[in-house]
């Protein structure tokens, strides 16, 4: 699949079942990865995990003790991903509570060795595509009323590619998660807000070039005139030079 198609295909059938959490309903599909408003509140005040739909693949396993009513007991583990999550989200899960859960995705595991080894670099944001909202300004007001509002510290979510991986992979993160708030997290944001600046600049430069009529492949024509441009507002113009 292509990457607009992945988004949408991964948007459409939670779209179709959670609609009706929507008041007024939605007529069309959302762009990209999309949760009712119900399920973002749970996402942001019980995590991201509560959303997915379960275990997708086993990448590891170990043995570890762990402390019960009957002391140390030795206790087998599966590193797993969990459908529609980012590696980053990946977790240790003990083998007796897998097993009801994924049983064919652990037999499997046993059956064969992995293909292709867990990386970890793979946790690691690349970069930073798109920035959304979570909530309509309507919804928000209305989601963070109530003694339960404050915990929605939450506004926006960031699509994220990751190191090591197909744009295919990107996923929508938080904009309090951890991996977003550390002094590499702020540098993607501050990459992500230069680009859009130069984009917006660019975008107006061509708008103007285009209007006048101006052609850069006719250099020439471009001597009488210059860019006059504020660097304060980012705003650009074009002003004729005078002959003296």
């Amino acid at each position: 699949m292509e990457k607009e198609e992945v988004i949408e295909h991964q948007s459409n059938r939670h779209f179709k079942n959670r609609n009706f959490n929507n008041d007024p309903p939605l007529e069309d599909v959302p762009h990209g990865v999309w949760h009712c408003p119900v399920c973002i509140r749970k996402k942001i005040e019980t995590g991201v995990h509560s959303l997915s739909e379960g275990v997708e693949s086993i990448w590891d396993e170990r043995e570890v003790e762990v402390l019960d009513v009957d002391g140390l007991q030795k206790q087998k583990q599966f590193y797993v991903k969990y459908k529609g999550l980012a590696h980053v989200h990946n977790r240790w899960v003990p083998e007796i509570q897998l097993l009801p859960e994924a049983p064919s995705l652990v037999a499997r595991f046993h059956r064969k060795n992995q293909v292709t080894k867990w990386n970890q670099v793979w946790t690691l944001p690349h970069r930073l595509l798109l920035k959304r909202l979570l909530l309509s300004p309507g919804e928000s007001d209305k989601y963070h009323e109530g003694p339960a509002g404050d915990n929605l510290d939450c506004h926006y979510e960031w699509l994220v590619k990751w190191r090591g991986l197909d744009y295919e992979h990107a996923t929508w993160e938080l904009e309090n998660a951890s991996f977003l708030c550390s002094p590499e997290g702020h540098g993607l944001i501050r990459d992500y807000e230069n680009r859009r600046r130069t984009a917006r600049f660019t975008s107006r430069v061509d708008k103007i070039v285009e209007a006048l009529g101006f052609s850069m492949g006719r250099y020439w024509e471009w001597e009488e005139y210059h860019l006059v441009i504020s660097l304060k507002t980012g705003g650009v113009g074009i002003r004729k030079i005078e002959c003296f």
